[in-house]
């Protein structure tokens, strides 16, 4: 499938993560907020790497998981911590 830009990509794939996995965080459990008024905050829904991109993850759906915002900060702060400790 091809996107013409960015931002319709992240929506298209957002859609189809929500449909598949629904909006639970794949982290905590709890319910994402949805709604693009709470974009800025901690429990928006977020796009998660299972394998992160640096880890040669890719953007497919398979690798794909509904994640707040603060939780998948969180991930990333502890991948970059595991990258630095090696």
């Amino acid at each position: 499938m091809k996107w013409r830009n960015k931002t319709k990509k992240n929506a298209g794939l957002r859609g189809m993560v929500i449909r598949i996995h629904g909006t639970s965080c794949y982290v905590c459990d709890e319910e994402c907020l949805t709604d693009k008024k709470y974009q800025h905050h901690s429990q928006y829904l977020t796009l998660d790497h299972v394998v992160p991109r640096v880890q040669g993850g890719s953007d497919h759906l398979e690798n794909l998981r509904p994640a707040h915002a603060r939780c998948n900060r969180y991930l990333n702060r502890v991948m970059q911590a595991k990258g630095a400790s090696q």
